[in-house]
């Protein structure tokens, strides 16, 4: 394996599992080889209920890797309706990957970043149910949301 290439990764409740695909030489030099399979290369987890920056860390139902910073962007599945975990936010993420494993240890949390919203306002409680995330050039964040029937929240 010419270099540990993170193609896929999912968060299980507070629980990283790695997922690579292995790189080919020709695939390395552009050639545009295609990924025929994919390596467990091990799991972290976050402590249930674990604190952080002023929150509580769980639920992280999103993820994107941001290669500029070389950190990995978790989505908390909080609607901010429990001020004692938190508002609507994220995590990044640091990985450690230079053994070529996932390991116990290997997860380390950098920062809470807070998800806001038209204007630049923080989202109240229960406007939105955030699920999944994805990476926008410049250091912007695309959010998806799957409503909240309940309160008539459309997603």
């Amino acid at each position: 394996m010419a270099s540990i290439s993170c193609r896929r990764a999912a968060f299980t409740l507070s629980t990283v599992v790695l997922l690579t695909a292995p790189l080919r030489a020709a695939e390395a030099a552009g050639g545009g080889a295609p990924v025929t399979g994919l390596e467990l290369r091990g799991r972290a987890t976050l402590a249930k209920g674990m604190p952080f920056g002023g929150t509580v860390v769980g639920g992280l139902s999103g993820l994107a890797w941001d290669g500029a910073s070389g950190t990995l962007v978790a989505l908390s599945d909080d609607r901010g309706d429990y001020p004692e975990r938190g508002p609507v936010r994220l995590y990044r993420l640091r990985l450690d990957l230079a053994d070529g494993r996932l390991d116990p240890g290997d997860l380390t949390l950098l920062e809470v970043l807070p998800v806001t919203g038209p204007g630049d306002r923080a989202y109240p409680p229960k406007e939105i149910d955030p699920e999944g995330l994805a990476l926008l050039g410049g250091g912007g964040f695309l959010l998806s949301t799957e409503g909240i029937a309940p309160a008539g929240v459309a997603p």
